[in-house]
């Protein structure tokens, strides 16, 4: 999976970027997924020059959703809203957020956050003493449904993901896992 705002061939390796592994090393790649583009044309002109001729390649877009409750206690929802977020480059959680909602405060933490009491506790508080709803990710949810408290005040933001040329994709990976169908 390739950003498409930061490709592989524009980045730096580490400590100074995210490559961990020599740039020529993608030939060892059977398929690239390049996230964030908005049109496969787009991203095949992009990727002229860069990419063995034998590799695959397709593009990804993601699409925000409407606000769902966590249970059927979730309270109406509120204009004015918090967001907690554990993921990395929570900025495009912030983009995604519906136009209609008010951003009050962001809680910000480093991505697989290990979320304690006391954060819970505190956007409860900031919650109730505001008068806001609490939005975090699908994927944040996961790690906080256990969380029994928060079901009547929070609300996720599914996105969904949709890949260029699905079936294709899928025919890869089954060939390359040996589970191709035979003709």
């Amino acid at each position: 999976l390739v950003p498409a705002n930061k490709p592989f061939w524009k980045d730096q390796y580490i400590p100074a970027g995210d490559l961990r592994d020599h740039k020529s090393q993608v030939r060892r790649a059977d398929v690239l997924i390049f996230s964030g583009f908005n049109s496969e044309q787009h991203s095949r002109e992009m990727l002229t020059g860069y990419l063995p001729h034998n590799l695959s390649s397709f593009t990804s877009s993601t699409f925000e959703l409407d606000l769902v409750p966590t249970s059927e206690r979730t309270t109406q929802h509120t204009k004015d809203i918090i967001l907690v977020t554990g993921i990395a480059k929570s900025q495009r959680v912030v983009k995604a957020l519906p136009a209609d909602k008010n951003l009050i405060k962001h809680f910000s933490y480093r991505d697989h956050n290990s979320f304690s009491s006391s954060d819970i506790k505190e956007w409860i508080e900031y919650s109730k003493r505001n008068d806001v709803s609490i939005v975090t990710t699908e994927k944040d949810w996961m790690r906080l449904k256990k969380h029994t408290e928060l079901l009547e005040r929070t609300w996720v933001l599914p996105i969904d993901v949709e890949v260029s040329d699905i079936s294709m994709l899928i025919e890869k990976l089954h060939q390359r896992l040996g589970t191709a169908k035979k003709g």
